[in-house]
Order: C-alpha cells, then sequence, then structure tokens
C-alpha cells in the first residue's frame, strides 16, 4: 500500500489546529484574552472554526484504515486494540485515582472498573474510546465495502 501524503498534511494540519483549540481555550477561560470587543468576537469566531479539527482528524483516520490495499482485519487490528485498552485501562484509572483524591472522595476496585468503562475519568479520554469504537467497526465496514460495487460507492459520495 503507498502512502496518501495528503492524508498526512489533513492530519498534521487537524493536529494544529487541536494544540491552538486548546490554547485557545485555556486562555479564554483564564480570562486573558480581553484586549476589546471586536477582537474578542473575532477570537471566539476563531476559536469555533478550530473545532472543525476534530472531526478532519477523525476522518483522516478513517480514510487511512479503509485505504485500497490497507490490510485491517481483526487479526491485523487486534494489536491496536490491546494498546488502546491498555491505554484506557492504565490512564483512565490513574486519572479517576487522581480525580477521587483531589475531590476527596472515597473509591474502591468496582468503581473505578466502572468508572473506566463509562469513561467517568479525564474529560479528554473520549478519544482513546472512539479510536477504540473505530478499530472495532472498520473491518466490518471494510468487509461490507469490499461487496458494493465501486460505482455505487462512489455515487454514494
Amino acid at each position: 500500500m503507498e502512502r496518501q501524503g495528503y492524508l498526512d498534511g489533513i492530519k498534521a494540519m487537524g493536529a494544529l489546529m487541536i494544540v491552538s483549540l486548546h490554547t485557545m481555550s485555556s486562555t479564554m477561560n483564564a480570562g486573558g484574552f480581553y484586549i476589546s470587543d471586536a477582537y474578542s468576537k473575532g477570537a471566539w469566531i476563531l476559536h469555533q472554526f478550530l473545532f472543525a479539527a476534530v472531526p478532519m482528524f477523525i476522518m483522516a483516520t478513517g480514510a487511512g484504515f479503509l485505504a485500497d490495499g490497507c490490510l485491517l482485519g481483526y487479526r491485523e487490528m487486534k494489536g491496536h486494540i490491546g494498546k488502546i485498552v491498555c491505554c484506557i485501562c492504565f490512564f483512565g484509572s490513574a486519572f479517576y485515582m487522581i480525580r477521587m483524591l483531589v475531590e476527596g472522595e472515597a473509591f474502591g476496585a468496582a468503581s473505578l472498573v466502572r468508572a473506566v468503562l463509562e469513561d467517568y475519568t479525564w474529560s479528554h479520554m473520549w478519544y482513546l474510546y472512539l479510536i477504540f469504537i473505530l478499530y472495532l467497526l472498520t473491518p466490518g465496514l471494510k468487509w461490507v465495502l469490499s461487496r458494493i460495487p465501486k460505482p455505487a460507492v462512489a455515487a454514494a459520495a
């Protein structure tokens, strides 16, 4: 399979936009972004525009998964799925324990497992859950798309 450079460019642009989004959000939430009403409105418009980075990054990732010649069956995805599950369990557990310590709440093994399964750990962990679902669904979607004639797929797009 040959590398699709445009997808790398889209993912790089999406990553830069996500970093910019988080930087702007932190500054705006801290109240340090006010210079004038016009400047604040312009910053708010830019901030809203940067939200497009998340779906752009997800679509580029999905396009890479579904590319012709990309072998992504469940056997090939097993290692990727395992890594995502390990990240969810490790980081989810760590963030949940930190959260409970900061909030002063009691917690045990059952509440930890439930929190990790329900994504009640850290708000930015949602992306790992999304990638996990993409890894689970992509081989089946690729199988379905391989059985649909190419002109029909092109017409639907």
